[in-house]
């Protein structure tokens, strides 16, 4: 973590000095903040599941939808779906998380600053009784950065957190959420000059559930899919 907040120090203070510069020349992250954009990546997940006691591999995928505007493309707006499915061979359980996202940013160069507003959707049996039918809202925050791989590709740092409220549990069971924390570091590569890049990356998100026990989910992912981005 500490190694984490030192690199984001270092990249806000890279990003200060230089930004001024990139947005005064046209500005080459422009690349990195189109007026639309669609994602679909599909990932290899992990899971470290503390309510089931078992760690397992399953699948995961996600899209996104957004985009940039104003001048210099400074205020953007992006829908993120995120689900995983994993089934535990050796206690016979299983579980699958959605996670909705919806972020308002703001962008100075390569870096970006926005609102989240999440949504939660979690099922959860255990042994072959159903534990865990969730459903919850919440909200935070997250900081991102979009930096240029010289002229073929852009790199991408993105911290989340949210904090979920009021959840419901449709099978009675009285629970609570506490905070979700996600890293993903990503890179997009062009496969074409204006219209379609290629992407590759690994996320991290662990979040916690308090019901019988205090219980932690982590999810580790290494995913790959396809951009599909416009200027106009």
């Amino acid at each position: 973590m500490l190694k984490m907040v030192r690199m984001m120090v270092i990249l806000i203070g890279w990003n200060l000095s230089l930004g001024p510069v990139l947005v005064a020349k046209g500005s080459q992250s422009d690349d990195a903040a189109p007026t639309f954009s669609f994602d679909l990546t599909l990932g290899i997940v992990t899971s470290k599941s503390q309510v089931v006691a078992s760690n397992d591999t399953g699948t995961g995928f996600t899209y996104g939808l957004g985009g940039y505007a104003g001048q210099n493309r400074s205020f953007g707006f992006l829908y993120r779906h995120d689900e995983s499915s994993t089934t535990f061979e050796l206690n016979d359980s299983s579980g699958k998380i959605i996670w909705q996202d919806t972020v308002i940013r703001y962008r100075f160069a390569f870096v970006s600053l926005g609102i989240v507003f999440s949504h939660l959707g979690a099922k959860i049996n255990r042994e072959g009784t159903d534990i865990m039918d969730i459903s919850g809202e919440g909200m935070g925050g997250v900081l991102a950065f979009a930096v240029p791989i010289g002229r073929v590709g852009t790199f991408h740092l993105e911290v989340l957190t949210v904090s979920l409220s009021s959840p419901r549990n449709h099978l009675d069971q009285e629970l609570s959420l506490g905070s979700r924390f996600d890293t993903s570091l990503s890179a997009s590569f062009d496969l074409t000059q204006e219209l379609l890049d290629f992407i590759v990356g690994y996320k991290q998100r662990s979040w916690q559930v308090n019901a019988d026990i205090a219980a932690t989910e982590e999810y580790l992912s290494t995913f790959l899919g396809f951009r599909l981005a416009a200027n106009f």
